[in-house]
Order: C-alpha cells, then structure tokens, then sequence
C-alpha cells in the first residue's frame, strides 16, 4: 500500500449497524449507526494516524489541545477559568473596568461539512510528503458500508464525507484543518494574560483554544468582534466549517456585561 498509494477497496469497507436510542423507535433520529470497520483498515488508519501525531507539535498552534500532549482538554478549561477570575479579581482590586468576552464557537458538521481539498491543501502547505497525502486520499475517496437491517446486508453505498466509529484519523485531520484559523485569531486578537504556572516567570496570552472542534475565542476589546467574524466567514467559505450561530454562546466579563 505505501508502494502503490493506494489502498484496496475491502480495506475501507465497513459495515453499519442501526442500535436503538431508546426502547421505542419512530423516526430515523432514534437509530444511532455504528460501522464495524475492516481490521486491515483500521490498523493502517493507525499506522499513518502515528505518522500525522509525530508532526502534529510542529504544525499546530500551542493553545490547541491534542492528545498526547502535556496541553489537554482539562489545562485547556483551566485556562479559560483563570480568564475569568483575573478579569474578575482585577476589576475588584484596581477598581477599574477591564472586561472581555468568552465565544464559544460550534463547527456546524464538523468533519463531515470539511472540504477535503481544501484539507490535502493545507497538508501540502505544511510540507507533507505528497505520498502521505495520497494515501489519506485513497482512504478518504474509497469509504464504503453495507446496512446491515433485520440480519441481511444491504447494496454498498459509497461515503463521500462523515466519520466512522474506530478511525483514528479524524481528530487529527480536523486539528490540522482548524489550524490556520486558530493561528490567525491568536495572532490578531488580544486575548487575557495568563500567568505561566511553570515557574519560568513567563506570561501565556489566551487568545484562543480548541479541542477538535469545540473552539473557544477570547475577544479583549469591542472593536475585535468585527475580526473574528471576518475570519469565521472567511474561513468558512474555504475550508466548508461554518459556524452554527443556535449553538454559539457567548459570555460577557466585567465592563462587557453593560
């Protein structure tokens, strides 16, 4: 397969199971699917889900959490928590009005509304072996599933976009995927100081931080909302991640909440 570029059709074959939600079924929204995955693909998943793991520190932003890494979901919680009481404790002592604004940002879709040539475009930007990328090409234009329904397996329907239960690419494609933008919001926004609990004597500006797709924003001045749109619309428009605005929050701190 490394030779060739290529994998074979069998190797990304799954098969779908429909589980109840619950004990009564109306409506297809009460089926969960799960895919049992080809044990030949998965291990090869895994293979190049290491190759992409070891490039990982190089390519993404230090506030986006990955696994593996000392920087996890929990440090990452953390961090937005010490933004709240530092905005809160300052306002307290120096009796001034600093304020800012937590936006928690929701991926409509996530991996499955991706554009998967802007993704092979920005692994080409980052300096993966075209080889590589072949490969995860191969894995990604190749997915079919059979439904298994009432013990017979159904025709085989080819997946142009989703994510399978077991696959361990996913996660790490998508962190790759949301990197420039997390890149760019880091480097425009001003964020809160936070200081470094290392004991360097160092201070870490939290600007943004992510999780896969669970995106938070840390906007310091009004005058950076219209930023952050811009770079959500823009962003969205190339890569296919739009923001879902029902589930997007918001929570104002000090002189923001007037």
């Amino acid at each position: 397969m490394l030779r060739r570029r290529r994998v074979a059709p069998s190797n990304t074959r799954g098969v779908m199971t429909l589980i109840p939600k619950a004990n009564t079924v109306s409506k297809i929204n009460d089926l969960r699917p799960v895919t049992l995955l080809n044990v030949d693909g998965k291990v090869f998943s895994r293979v190049l889900a290491r190759r992409l793991d070891a490039v990982q520190g190089k390519v993404l932003h230090g506030m986006q959490v990955r696994g593996g890494h000392p920087r996890n979901m929990h440090g990452a919680l953390l961090d937005l928590r010490d933004a709240v009481s530092i905005v809160d404790v300052t306002n307290r002592r120096r009796g001034t009005s600093v304020g800012a604004c937590l936006v928690s940002a929701d991926f409509a879709g996530a991996f499955n509304n991706l554009l998967h040539e802007y993704l092979w475009e920005v692994l080409r930007r980052y300096g993966l072996d075209e080889s590589l990328i072949a490969l995860l090409q191969s894995l990604s234009a190749g997915a079919s599933t059979v439904i298994r329904l009432n013990g017979r397996l159904g025709p085989l329907v080819w997946l142009g976009r989703g994510v399978r239960q077991g696959c361990p690419l996913p996660m790490l494609l998508f962190n790759i995927a949301i990197s420039p933008l997390m890149k760019f919001l880091c480097r425009r926004l001003g964020g809160v100081t936070l200081p470094d609990l290392t004991g360097a004597g160092a201070t870490i500006k939290l600007a943004a931080t992510s999780y896969v797709d669970d995106a938070t924003v840390v906007l310091a001045q009004p005058e950076e909302v219209p930023i952050l749109m811009d770079a959500l619309e823009g962003f969205g428009a190339e890569s296919g991640l739009l923001i879902n605005v029902a589930k997007t929050k918001a929570l104002p701190l000090g002189s923001w909440r007037t």
